[in-house]
C-alpha cells in the first residue's frame, strides 16, 4: 500500500493539473476544520464545479441565506486550510445530506 501511495503523491507532484485537484478535492475530507462544527451539523459540501466554485448543501433556505453573507470568511477559512485558493467561491443549495457524510 505505500507503494501505492507513493506512486499516487509522485504522479500528483509531477502533473500540476491532478495536484491542483487534489487540493480542491481535500475540502471534503477538511470542511468541519475549515468551517467549524456548527456550520458543519447544517451544510456540507457537495460537489466542486467548474471554475472553483464549490457547492454546499445545507438543511434549509435559512443557512443558505445565513452563509450567503458569510461567504468571505468562510472563503479565506477555507483557504487558510486547505493552503491554497483552489475554490473560487460558494453556492448554496437546499440538500439531504448524503448518508456517506
Amino acid at each position: 500500500m505505500n507503494d501505492l501511495k507513493s506512486i499516487l503523491e509522485r504522479l500528483l507532484a509531477s502533473h500540476p493539473g491532478f495536484k491542483k485537484a487534489g487540493q480542491r478535492n481535500a475540502v471534503f475530507d477538511q470542511w468541519e476544520k475549515a468551517v467549524g462544527a456548527k456550520i458543519a451539523r447544517h451544510a456540507w459540501p457537495l460537489k466542486i464545479l467548474d471554475g472553483g466554485m464549490l457547492l454546499i448543501g445545507t438543511e434549509n433556505s435559512s443557512w443558505s441565506q445565513h452563509l450567503k453573507f458569510l461567504e468571505p470568511q468562510l472563503l479565506v477559512k477555507l483557504h487558510e486550510t486547505l493552503g491554497d485558493q483552489a475554490i473560487k467561491g460558494l453556492r448554496f443549495c437546499v440538500s439531504q445530506r448524503n448518508a456517506s457524510t
